[in-house]
């Protein structure tokens, strides 16, 4: 049981690491989308997308490493994570339990205000390239430049004939 806890906080420890790495992300990539570099939105979204690739692996691992050390059903909390309280854990392990729940109740509420926050500024995004592409279009009809002639047209005074 004291090899399955180990691994049960181990996952527990490499899962907090990546939500930590996930609210840097975030942070970092709404400067991209305030900016409008499109380079650096799709890398940040790219980088975002592999953390939570990870994520789902550790909740995975998690909860199937949940079943085997407490097989009845324990309740969940908003993200589907066990609740602490409803597990049992030895005394001598239970600080260091409730310190790890803390800290990644804490990290979700992180990610939950950032996702917020960066789905703001994506429908922000959004308006500025609407309003841009709007202005672009309302204009195309009216400042096009003048058609080029193919060949070249010679203009000469009427009932003036050179060469004669």
């Amino acid at each position: 049981m004291n090899d399955l806890l180990d691994r049960y906080f181990g996952l527990l420890e490499r899962r907090l690491i990546v939500m930590r790495q996930l609210v840097r992300e975030l942070e970092t990539g709404q400067a991209a989308i305030v900016g409008l570099s499109l380079s650096e939105i799709v890398a940040h979204t790219a980088q975002q997308e592999a953390l939570c690739r990870e994520l789902r692996c550790l909740e995975n691992a998690l909860l199937l490493l949940h079943l085997q050390l407490w097989p009845r059903p324990a309740g969940t909390n908003s993200s589907g994570n066990p609740v602490p309280p409803s597990i049992p854990v030895a005394p001598a392990v239970r600080p260091r339990w409730i310190a790890i729940w803390a800290e990644l109740n804490e990290v979700e509420q992180q990610i939950r205000h950032l996702a917020r926050v960066h789905a703001g500024l994506l429908r922000r995004a959004g308006r500025s390239l609407g309003i841009f592409l709007n202005l672009l279009n309302r204009g195309a009809g009216t400042y096009v430049p003048p058609p080029v002639a193919s060949s070249p047209v010679e203009l000469q005074p009427s009932g003036v004939r050179f060469g004669e």
